[in-house]
């Protein structure tokens, strides 16, 4: 899938969410900074290729929630700077046979893939349970910065670069708990909808499904919000 149909897809989701969220008419403004974790997780759907490890990564960015205090409803808008890592193994089905991948790949080899974004998550979600907490969704458009690959072959290592990656349409699921005045913790699940899409010089396509779970602190720079803890007394 070309670049330019990822753009105006993700685009179009975002323009939605930013429609819905005027039509909120917010009656409340947070801003403010998240800091946190992504621990995830490289899976390839070619059978020769296994995902090792679920591998933690840093992210921090900065907000901007719209709330509506009657209906509870919510849009929040970021924009995060991400590190997402996978390790991928080639294994050998057939016991005692070397497989190779463009002849160059050896049975016993992983590889390490490092890609830093720039995140632009845009989501919706309703709180519950007295505002103590909220469910939400929402999409994100992710744009490489950096890319690399370890334990490759040379030509491969070399190709894998931020010039070859498409920007990705991530999808996002999410809860967040207020734990203290001006602070919640929000942990959502992400996945791309589409691959990385391009063949590395072994011939070896890199069609890699990012599977990531957030967990960060999110802290109220400023808040009109009500302190329903009462921790101001």
């Amino acid at each position: 899938m070309n670049k330019f149909f990822l753009h105006f897809i993700g685009w179009v989701c975002l323009t939605g969410l930013s429609m819905i969220s005027f039509a909120l008419q917010a009656q409340e403004i947070n801003y403010g900074i998240k800091v946190g974790t992504n621990i995830n997780q490289f899976k390839s759907p070619h059978a020769q290729w296994a995902s090792r490890q679920w591998t933690p990564r840093p992210v921090v960015g900065m907000y901007l929630q719209s709330h509506h205090e009657t209906s509870g409803f919510f849009i929040q808008q970021e924009v995060l700077f991400s590190q997402k890592s996978g390790r991928l193994a080639l294994v050998n089905h057939q016991e005692g046979q070397n497989q190779t991948i463009g002849g160059n790949v050896q049975p016993s080899q992983e590889i390490r893939r490092t890609i830093h974004f720039i995140d632009v998550p845009l989501i919706i979600g309703k709180e519950i349970f007295d505002q103590k907490a909220a469910l939400y969704a929402g999409t994100m458009i992710s744009y490489p910065i950096f890319a690399q690959q370890q334990g490759g072959t040379p030509e491969d290592d070399a190709h894998y670069n931020p010039q070859v990656l498409n920007t990705l349409i991530v999808y996002q699921l999410g809860l967040q708990l207020k734990v203290g005045k001006k602070m919640r913790l929000d942990i959502r699940y992400e996945r791309n909808l589409w691959n990385l899409g391009f063949v590395l010089p072994s011939g070896h396509r890199v069609d890699d499904q990012m599977h990531n779970i957030q967990v960060a602190l999110q802290w109220d720079l400023f808040s009109d919000r009500e302190d329903v803890f009462q921790f101001n007394k």
